[in-house]
């Protein structure tokens, strides 16, 4: 089982951490500024659960301002390092 899992639209679900990298090349392209906010947790012991609000601010390739916004639903797994690792990240989860 492979333990990364990244949802880049709904009904569409990507596993594997080359693919959701690949997935995430498309944010990257505008070249923005990524804000989150975290507005909800629950941790059970290395899970922990979150609800967010994220807004990605940059340029599209015809140099036009772009601006994304979703609430999001994100899965983590505390690492042996103690930083997390998302599991599963579900962008507009929380719609």
């Amino acid at each position: 089982m492979n333990p990364t899992q990244f949802v880049p639209q709904p009904g569409h679900s990507i596993s594997g951490i080359e693919a959701v990298r690949t997935a995430l090349h498309q944010y990257l392209a505008f070249k923005g500024t990524l804000t989150m906010e975290t507005t909800y947790l629950i941790e059970s012991g290395d899970t922990a659960l979150l609800r967010g609000k994220w807004l990605l601010r940059g340029s599209g390739p015809d140099c036009q301002p772009v601006e994304l916004r979703g609430n999001s639903i994100e899965i983590l797994r505390r690492q042996n390092d103690g930083s997390r690792r998302f599991v599963i990240d579900h962008p507009l989860g929380a719609e």
